[in-house]
């Protein structure tokens, strides 16, 4: 089923199995260099553990009604495991230490003076003073500044101060530079739309100027029309009321005229009558006077 297999090929398979059989102290001292090897690649930090009680009790529990928590078995073991002499300790030396360019680095803000990476010492020193008036509170070393407890908080504390100042001037800055924007917008905004709608009444306004120019030429077509037809139909009426009047006016004159005429006739004729009567009279009297005269005898005188 198998091929052959040469006899060296087969003491070499047997020599890899053994080497693959690990013992148990192989085992344990591969697992502790693989831990070391961790804990030398990171900065391992020890947690020390403190018993709230004897009795072995979570410090809170929920179910319970007092949380147990024996303060002077605490104590014993802070003191015991040297806790509070460390504190102590720490707190009568300088328990913060920073290296000149570490300490520039975090406190740029607060120092004065030349702001260098190579000049960090020489700020340090010209600066710190003005930020810590008591000197007993921080020492200067070589490569170091040293700080007792409390310090580095007062520091922080003038940091975070600093930025928030910082803060606030940028947010002031940003605020004002949105709002001068925003106001910009809005002004440009308001124009246009105070442009466009004075845009729109303009053009309704001329619209309705328009509409209304048309209508008031229609109207005054319309009245010039109706008061057109209304001065024709009077002046008509007048022309016809006229010609009635003057033509009563000329008939009765040309009747006055005839009658006048016929009694200028009559007066006439009256008056010839009448002057033919009287020359007849008094043709008659001459001829009777000289046909007295000649009766009479009188010289030069003949009927």
């Amino acid at each position: 089923m198998f091929p052959p297999v040469a006899n060296g090929s087969v003491r070499s398979g047997k020599r890899a199995t053994r080497e693959h059989k690990l013992t148990v102290g192989f085992q344990f001292r591969q697992s502790l260099q693989m831990l070391m090897d961790t804990l030398n690649s990171t900065t391992p930090h020890y947690v020390r553990c403190i018993k709230p009680n004897d009795l072995k009790e979570p410090f809170f529990k929920l179910t319970a009604v007092f949380i147990r928590f024996d303060p002077r078995r605490t104590v014993q073991q802070l003191r015991a495991c040297g806790v509070l002499e460390t504190i102590r300790i720490s707190a009568a030396g300088y328990p913060s230490r920073w290296t000149y360019e570490e300490f520039f680095s975090r406190y740029r803000l607060l120092l004065r003076g030349p702001q260098s990476q190579e000049q960090a010492q020489a700020s340090c020193r010209q600066t710190l003073p003005e930020l810590i008036p008591d000197p007993d509170q921080y020492c200067f070393g070589k490569t170091k500044v040293f700080f007792r407890a409390g310090q580095v908080a007062f520091l922080e504390r003038l940091r975070a101060e600093k930025l928030r100042v910082a803060a606030v001037i940028i947010q002031s800055r940003v605020r004002g530079w949105l709002a001068r924007i925003a106001y910009t917008r809005t002004c440009w905004a308001t124009v246009t739309i105070q442009r466009y709608w004075r845009g729109a009444l303009a053009r309704r306004r001329a619209l309705i100027l328009r509409y209304t120019k048309a209508a008031l030429i229609i109207q005054k077509t319309y009245r010039m029309l109706a008061i057109r037809q209304l001065f024709l139909m009077i002046r008509q009426a007048t022309i016809t009321i006229q010609a009635f009047t003057r033509g009563t006016l000329e008939r009765r004159r040309y009747r006055q005229l005839v009658a006048e005429r016929a009694a200028v006739w009559l007066q006439a004729r009256v008056r010839g009558w009448l002057a033919r009567q009287a020359y007849r009279r008094v043709r008659a009297a001459v001829v009777f006077m000289q046909c007295c005269c000649a009766d009479a005898g009188l010289p030069g005188e003949s009927c």
